[in-house]
C-alpha cells in the first residue's frame, strides 16, 4: 500500500475510467463526516467478501468521526449527489472460493496491495486495490477452519486495505505509521486478525480532518462528457 511519488499518467487514466461515474464540483477542501466509497470491480466479488468488507470499513472509520457508505458502482443512480466521494477500482479476482490453496504464495515483496493516485503530488479521491495480490497474501496464512471462512476473511482484508487508502485520501498524506491499519506493509496475519484499528494518534488526525465545513460536492452523471 503506497502513494507513488509521481503517477500523473495513471491518475489521468483513472479519471477517464470514472468519468462516466462522477463529476466533481469543488466548493473547498477537506472531507466532512459523511463519506461515500464507490467500488468498481473488474470481477464480481463473493457476497460474503463484499458484506464483510463493508462492515470492516464502517467499523474502522466509525471511531474517526466518519460515517462511511460503501456502495457498488451499480448501486448509484443518475444525478445522485454525494457530500464526499471516493472512487476505488478493485482489480483482479476479489474472491477465494474455487482456488486451490496450493496456488497461494505470499508475494508481498515490493508490490503494493493498493495505491492512491496523485497529480503533481496532490492525492486524489481515487484508489486502486490489487485483489489478486491481497487474496494471495491472505491465502498463504489460512489454516484449519479458517479455510471455510476464506471469502469472509478476504473481505476483512479488503476492508482494512480500503480503510488504509481512505487515510491517505482524507489526510492527503503519503507517510505511514509503524503499527495499526496505517502501517506501510500489512502481513496476511494482520489483514485477517480478529482486530486491527488505527492508532490513537491516527484516529485523532482523522477526527481533525472532519472539522472542516467547506468540502467537495459530487454528482453522478449518466454518461461521460455530461
Amino acid at each position: 500500500m503506497c502513494v507513488p511519488p509521481n503517477m500523473r499518467h495513471v491518475a489521468i487514466r483513472s479519471v477517464a475510467v470514472f468519468a462516466c461515474l462522477a463529476v466533481l464540483s469543488v466548493r473547498g477542501e477537506g472531507f466532512g463526516p459523511s463519506l461515500t466509497v464507490i467500488l468498481d470491480f473488474e470481477d464480481a466479488p463473493a457476497a460474503k467478501s463484499l458484506g464483510e468488507m463493508r462492515r470492516e470499513v464502517a467499523a474502522i472509520m466509525k471511531r474517526t468521526g466518519h460515517s462511511v457508505d460503501v456502495r457498488l458502482r451499480s448501486e448509484t443512480s443518475t444525478n445522485e449527489e454525494f457530500e464526499d466521494l471516493v472512487l476505488v477500482k478493485m482489480t483482479g479476482t476479489c474472491r477465494m472460493n474455487g482456488i486451490p490453496y496450493s496456488a497461494f504464495i505470499d508475494e508481498r515483496g515490493p508490490s503494493p496491495l493498493a495505491w492512491a493516485h496523485t497529480v503533481e503530488g496532490e492525492i486524489l479521491p481515487f484508489s486502486t486495490v490489487a485483489c489478486d495480490k491481497i487474496r494471495r497474501t491472505v491465502g498463504s496464512v489460512l489454516f484449519g477452519g479458517q479455510k471455510a471462512q476464506a471469502d469472509q476473511l478476504l473481505g476483512r482484508a479488503l476492508g482494512r486495505v480500503v480503510a488504509h487508502e481512505l487515510y491517505h485520501i482524507v489526510t492527503k498524506s503519503g507517510t505511514h505509521t509503524k503499527s495499526g491499519v496505517f502501517k506501510e506493509s500489512l502481513s496476511g496475519a494482520q489483514l485477517i486478525a480478529d482486530r486491527l484499528e488505527f492508532r490513537e494518534q491516527d484516529t485523532r488526525r482523522l477526527l481533525h480532518h472532519v472539522s472542516g465545513t467547506s468540502r467537495p460536492t459530487f454528482a453522478r452523471t449518466a454518461e461521460a462528457g455530461q
